[in-house]
């Protein structure tokens, strides 16, 4: 591989950590505080029946005289129970949709998410693609100075904010893979154009011969680390063509030195041979 492909593999990698990691905290920011505004809201339906219990009567008054009229609770999904655990209301959701919430011995602390099937359609609720809605649940023990007085069940329908919620997820995973692509295709290309000076080195040291010992390698900024690779190879390539020299002067001296030994020689023999 590459290197210009391996830096870009190792740049890709991390961008993408980085953004899976800002990716995730960003959607599990919003979806907990989006949990922790429909929480509150559910607590302060709880509250305001709890605040209207009459110890006189024993009822809560909140829904003996309020909500037939108001219809405040149409769109949550409510059951009250009294002390005994007896429900002594539930809202018109309930005939529609059953959900299985906890009692208060096994229900969590905080509030928590259920997904049902929708089997019969309502105006003011919407469904995801397979026919399902989800809700925001919460059950909570109510008293009065401290006293049980009962515990309510209560559920707010949060299919818009959960397609919104998924809407967000697909958007993020898109967003991250283009910006994968964008980042790998511009780090290759940069990349690339940072060593095009080392292929440049390269092909001219292909180029360099024992006939071409005097040729040098393009220097393009001194002052990088390229500029200084080539430098060194520069400064490599004058004492190589240095001790070339050097060599071809000893080897000139040689054949110099033995020529007239040998010279002699050959006429001395030519003579012997010639004058028996």
């Amino acid at each position: 591989m590459k290197i210009s492909a391996k830096i870009s593999l190792w740049y890709v990698s991390l961008t993408l950590l980085i953004m899976m990691l800002f990716s995730t905290a960003l959607y599990m920011g919003m979806r907990v505080v989006l949990y922790q505004a429909l929480d509150d809201d559910l607590a302060i339906f709880a509250n305001t029946i709890q605040e209207s219990y009459n110890p006189f009567i024993g009822e809560f008054e909140e829904l003996l005289f309020h909500l037939e009229s108001a219809n405040r609770y149409k769109e949550l999904w409510l059951v009250v129970y009294d002390a005994r655990g007896r429900a002594i209301y539930a809202s018109p959701m309930t005939q529609y949709i059953p959900l299985k919430i906890p009692v208060p011995e096994e229900a969590p602390q905080e509030g928590y998410t259920i997904t049902v099937n929708m089997k019969k359609g309502l105006p003011w609720l919407q469904a995801n693609e397979k026919g399902q809605v989800t809700f925001r649940a919460i059950t909570r023990r109510m008293a009065y100075n401290k006293r049980p007085i009962g515990f309510i069940q209560a559920a707010l329908p949060i299919q818009n904010i959960q397609n919104e919620l998924d809407s967000l997820l697909k958007l993020i995973l898109i967003s991250n893979v283009l910006a994968v692509l964008l980042v790998g295709g511009s780090g290759y290309f940069l990349t690339r154009r940072v060593l095009s000076p080392v292929r440049t080195i390269a092909r001219k040291a292909r180029q360099i011969s024992e006939t071409s010992m005097d040729e040098r390698l393009p220097v393009v900024n001194k002052d990088d680390e390229i500029g200084q690779l080539s430098q060194t190879l520069n400064n490599l390539l004058e004492r190589l063509q240095k001790a070339f020299r050097a060599q071809q002067e000893f080897i000139s001296d040689i054949t110099h030195e033995l020529k007239t030994p040998l010279s002699m020689m050959r006429t001395h023999w030519e003579a012997e041979i010639n004058n028996p």
